[in-house]
């Protein structure tokens, strides 16, 4: 048990009566805070054991069938974003713009990461190896983020004029979370706003070419709005 609780139960076991909790609910508070928290550690095990099982055992193991994925010559494309660095007036920090190591590219360019190329280039297999490596720092560290691929292919904008675009995807999102992952709606809400997911979506190739111009705009709306 958490040191918490048993200093809780040892206080309530005193043999001094005036060593003991003046009223019950001192002793219930840490009690119903160790469930608490074991109950989201338990819902965080199982989406990193779903995404294991999905998408990393299910998808990227299969295409890759034993073998190795091909390492990808990436070449830096920041005429496509806004750069992180815009909004404080200052130039992006100089970086190794053909690094190959996804994890590192992401952290430089603050936490968000676009890849583009043409169909079958291997993007979604560079995603899921992404992936891999941020389930594997989470799998070690209770902290970390925890990686959730998603698919665009499944979202379609909002057509009423006047609808916030970023809380139409955030429901979109957690729509998903739960249909597809089977995680309970109570919990998902919180990670979005603390920042305890990586969102990886995927497939915005496969959106409507009508509608990905909105879908752009709405993914940028959520991401203004949500720690990612």
């Amino acid at each position: 048990a958490p040191e918490e609780v048993q200093a809780a139960v040892a206080r309530g076991l005193e043999t001094d009566p005036a060593a003991r909790h003046e009223r019950l609910e001192a002793l219930l508070a840490p009690l119903e805070a160790a469930l608490k928290t074991s109950g989201e550690s338990r819902v965080r095990a199982l989406m990193l054991e779903r995404v294991e099982r999905l998408w990393l055992r299910g998808v990227l193991d299969r295409s890759l069938e034993g073998g190795a994925a091909i390492e990808l010559a990436l070449e830096p494309a920041p005429e496509l974003v806004d750069s992180p660095w815009a909004p404080w007036g200052v130039e992006s920090p100089d970086d190794d713009a053909r690094s190959r190591d996804l994890r590192h590219i992401l952290r430089e360019s603050n936490d968000a990461l676009l890849l583009v190329g043409p169909p079958g280039s291997g993007k979604t297999t560079l995603l899921l190896g992404l992936c891999r490596e941020l389930w594997r720092s989470a799998r070690l560290q209770p902290d970390a983020p925890a990686p959730v691929v998603l698919s665009l292919s499944t979202y379609h904008p909002e057509q009423r004029p006047g609808r916030s675009p970023a809380r139409h995807f955030a429901r979109w999102v957690i729509d998903e979370l739960v249909a597809k992952y089977g995680i309970p709606r109570r919990a998902v809400r919180p990670w979005l706003y603390s920042a305890q997911v990586v969102l990886l979506l995927d497939g915005l190739d496969e959106t409507a070419p009508d509608e990905r111009d909105a879908v752009v705009e709405a993914l940028n709306a959520f991401r203004a709005e949500h720690p990612l």
